[in-house]
């Protein structure tokens, strides 16, 4: 097995082409946790994965794609599907719909659906751009644990399921605990949803997109987002996800200059939480969930105690706490951004949930 580092160059790419273009399976990073990839047409990969996984025939095991046009070669896109896929994609969300037949035929499941996602992690979506072929996506793990580090594969897979990997991508980091996706099924007349996580489009509204170029205009998305707040009832709750480096703190700094904070505002990587004044005899509260591991911390950080009048909390990797626990903001009205990595550039989709 080879671990194939990011490295910002196309060489990584070229690299787990070859091994695809043989028959390989890879393990890869997902906005989730480690995914197992393969060409979704390739027999001799889809026997790999299968024994892997030791999967029964007849549930459905999804493909990565890189965007909607991919998706329309694979599944029927309804207008439903096309909506849902431009307001909650990329992102941690799976569609199934009517399989199109294009894929390996132990892919679908046995009522001729297949499960698709478009995952917020931006080396993937290059990847599948890259290889013009989307990758089965499924959690690269045996059931004992969840992969979100490349040295939890090594050490926690069994050898014989590890002699099945042939490559795994490295991101250089341990991935954050985030919560399995939400599985939207448009297959029948009503949406079923299947599973709920993160996102889940019954209980949020797309409000826009909105784009940067650079750091400065990531801070005026930061004070769009404050003057939204600032019509919001309390408590004013923001949560920002997305991959590392995408802006999550310079959006936190154009809500503090909104609201007249000229403290320098820094990420709370190591400690937690920040806290700076407000006019109003608040505080801007800014929590980073990062490396929050277990539920215990969620209450050892008290931090349902800063949802109060004229506080604000913006919490960075919201998605972590989720995973931790699911109800956390179930009382919560909250703002929404998953901030996407397009390049140089950053795409904002903004969500209320009320």
């Amino acid at each position: 097995m080879e671990v194939i580092k990011l490295n910002g160059t196309s060489d990584w790419k070229i690299q787990i082409k070859q091994v695809l273009d043989n028959g390989g399976l890879i393990a890869y990073p997902t906005d989730t946790c480690f995914a197992l990839g393969c060409y979704s047409d390739n027999q001799e990969a889809v026997t790999k994965l299968l024994n892997f996984k030791d999967r029964i025939l007849g549930r459905s095991i999804p493909v990565a794609v890189s965007g909607l046009e991919m998706a329309g070669e694979f599944i029927d896109v309804t207008s439903q599907i096309s909506t849902a896929i431009k307001n909650f994609t990329p992102g941690a969300v799976t569609i199934v719909g009517k399989s199109l037949g294009k894929t390996d035929a132990r892919l679908p499941a046995e009522n001729g659906t297949l499960a698709i996602r478009i995952p917020n992690f931006s080396e993937v979506l290059e990847l599948i751009q890259f290889l013009g072929n989307p990758l089965t996506t499924t959690i690269a793990s045996d059931g004992s644990f969840m992969p979100y580090s490349v040295e939890s594969i090594l050490a926690k897979l069994p050898e014989s399921k590890l002699n099945l990997i042939d490559a795994i991508i490295d991101p250089g980091y341990e991935l954050p605990h985030n919560p399995p996706s939400t599985v939207l099924d448009f297959s029948s007349e009503d949406l079923v949803v299947h599973r709920s996580g993160r996102i889940n489009p019954t209980e949020l509204t797309h409000i826009q997109d909105l784009g940067s170029q650079n750091v400065d205009e990531t801070i005026e998305i930061g004070k769009a987002v404050g003057e939204l707040l600032a019509q919001q009832n309390n408590p004013k709750v923001v949560l920002l996800d997305g991959q590392m480096g995408a802006g999550k703190t310079h959006v936190t700094k154009g809500i503090a200059q909104q609201f007249g904070i000229e403290r320098v505002v820094k990420s709370p990587t190591y400690n937690y939480i920040n806290e700076y004044p407000l006019n109003n005899g608040g505080k801007l509260i800014h929590i980073d969930a990062w490396r929050i591991k277990e539920k215990e911390d969620l209450e050892r950080l008290r931090l349902k105690e800063y949802f109060v009048p004229n506080n604000i909390v913006v919490i960075e990797w919201s998605a972590v706490i989720s995973a931790l626990d699911p109800h956390f903001f179930d009382k919560l009205p909250y703002f929404l951004s998953e901030i996407i990595i397009v390049g140089d550039s950053r795409k904002f989709k903004l969500y209320k949930k009320n």
